[in-house]
């Protein structure tokens, strides 16, 4: 990711796998939930767990005396919670 920050067409790829990426994980993530049974919008989910995962990841590495097992899992539960039961 350093490398990317630093080399812009490198950036400017990533930028546009993600994208498709998103957008596919999105349309999947329709087929198992309705649109109104999610926090938020399947197409802001995606890079909202993206985001979530790459810097829960990095922070654990860098702190894990701050960013414990138990942060991580109350950062995801918390995103569970948010969905409807049913």
């Amino acid at each position: 990711m350093l490398y990317a920050l630093t080399h812009e067409e490198l950036r400017a790829r990533l930028v546009t796998l993600n994208a498709d990426i998103y957008k596919r994980m999105a349309k999947d993530l329709t087929k198992t939930f309705r649109r109104r049974e999610l926090p938020m919008s399947p197409e802001r989910m995606i890079p909202t767990l993206h985001a979530l995962s790459d810097g829960l990841t990095f922070l654990r590495a860098l702190m894990p005396e701050l960013v414990t097992d138990a942060v991580i899992v109350a950062a995801f539960d918390a995103l569970a919670e948010a969905m409807p039961r049913g």
